[in-house]
Order: structure tokens, then sequence, then C-alpha cells
């Protein structure tokens, strides 16, 4: 076989091969836009008040920031949970990097990250809402 035939070929074997992963990965990706709310409750404000997580693809982390503010008379622990989430097949994870006790005054820039594993199709939207509870 002719050298230049080899490499032709091999030359195009990966550019097809490049082309299949390209397509596949692009098959894959279901890209998401959506806002969730904020709610809290307990003596403790929250800004912003919800988060846009703008969009995102399966199984990429996406981080975003949030200030929460001890706006009462006592040390508060904070907890946090998500509610009323929509389609009830999203398979999600969502953490926060909050731990301790919130001085009274106090705030904490911090973040929640969510990495969405499936339950949509490409294009759908979810919804669900962050409630973060302070006790003291």
């Amino acid at each position: 076989m002719d050298k230049r035939l080899l490499i032709c070929s091999t030359v195009a074997f990966v550019g097809f091969l490049l082309f299949v992963m390209l397509v596949y990965s692009t098959l894959i990706a279901v890209n998401i836009s959506n806002t969730t709310g904020i709610i809290a409750n307990g003596a403790i404000s929250i800004n912003p008040s919800s988060i846009s997580w703008g969009v995102i693809d399966f199984d990429s982390p996406v981080s975003k920031a949030v200030n929460v503010t001890n706006a009462g008379n006592v040390p508060l622990t904070l907890t946090m949970e998500t509610m009323n989430v929509v389609p009830a097949t999203l398979n999600f994870t969502l953490t926060w990097d909050y731990s301790g006790v919130l001085d009274v005054g106090a705030y904490k820039t911090t973040a929640f990250t969510l990495t969405v594993f499936g339950g949509l199709a490409r294009g759908d939207a979810f919804s669900f809402d962050i409630v973060i509870t302070g006790v003291g």
C-alpha cells in the first residue's frame, strides 16, 4: 500500500472518529436554563433571593454565591433543604459550603453547587426551592 494512501486513510479515519465523538457528546449533553427561589426561615436574610443557574449540562457542577445574614438577636445554626422539585423525576444534588454558627449581625457568602444527573430531556426546564432555616 502506498504511504500517501495510508496517511490519507488514517487522517480520514481520525477525522471521522472526532466527528462521531462530537456528535455523540452533543446528543447526550442536556442544556437546561432555570432559576431557583431561595426561601429564608427564621431571622435570616438572603441576597440574592433567587439563583439563575444559566445553561448547564448533565454531570457538570455549577456553583453560585449567595450572602446569608443573621438578622436576628441570637447566633444561628443554618440548615438547607430543597422543596417543590419539578419535575419530580429530576435527578440532582445540591450542596453548599456553609458550616458553623452565624453570629448576630454577621453574614457569610456561601456557594451552592448544583449537579444535574438526569430526569430531563434536552431543553426541558426544572425548578425547585432552596429552603434555608436558621435555628438559635
